[in-house]
């Protein structure tokens, strides 16, 4: 029973855990995808979280990681853009509420 209760609370913990992805502009994302700087993605719904094969240079910091939005127009050209430069890419089904 303790295992269990710990178990919860560390996943608890770890959920609650703020994200180390950087918002970048949507423009930001694709000239480093076209510059086959993107590793992996993880898309829902219309947002895109992923990491970069070299890290990128924002201001004074250094971002490996990446979170950005596809615009509300969308993009039709983005997922063979993601697979010419072999982009590892994760769907996830958003959650719908009961």
């Amino acid at each position: 029973m303790w295992l269990l209760v710990i178990s919860f609370v560390i996943y608890l913990w770890i959920d609650s855990a703020p994200s180390s992805h950087r918002a970048i502009a949507y423009s930001v994302f694709k000239q480093e995808l076209n510059s086959n700087n993107v590793q992996q993605v993880i898309i829902e719904n219309s947002q895109i979280k992923g990491s970069f094969r070299l890290p990128i240079s924002l201001g004074d910091n250094s971002e490996q990681t990446l979170k950005t939005s596809i615009p509300s127009f969308g993009d039709n050209t983005l997922l063979a853009l993601l697979e010419q430069n072999k982009v590892e890419i994760e769907s996830v089904s958003g959650s719908t509420p009961l």
